[in-house]
């Protein structure tokens, strides 16, 4: 059995405990990577920036996407490509290039 709302999901298995999991967030299906890097990339890319460390990790069961959402390169790039992109830009902008 299975109950999720905005940000936690109960999970009940079988007649185990049931277990309460927080998330940030979830990310429907139609999602594209662009939305994801801005939802979830730059925010972590900001506050590195800033000083502070980061970290971006894709949980999820096998085929789901986890590996197109963050490694894809082309046109719809994924969230390493465009964080990459992204701080190259911002350092090239901080240089004066």
């Amino acid at each position: 059995r299975l109950r999720a709302d905005l940000d936690t999901m109960l999970v009940v298995p079988g007649l185990q405990e049931a277990k309460d999991y927080t998330f940030d967030g979830v990310f429907e299906p139609e999602a594209s990577n662009d939305g994801v890097f801005r939802a979830v990339g730059l925010p972590v890319l900001e506050e590195c920036l800033r000083g502070y460390n980061g970290s971006i990790m894709a949980y999820g069961q096998t085929g789901t996407g986890k590996t197109h959402s963050l490694m894809r390169e082309g046109g719809d790039a994924g969230v390493l490509h465009r964080l990459v992109t992204s701080l190259f830009e911002r350092i090239r902008e901080d240089v004066g290039a």
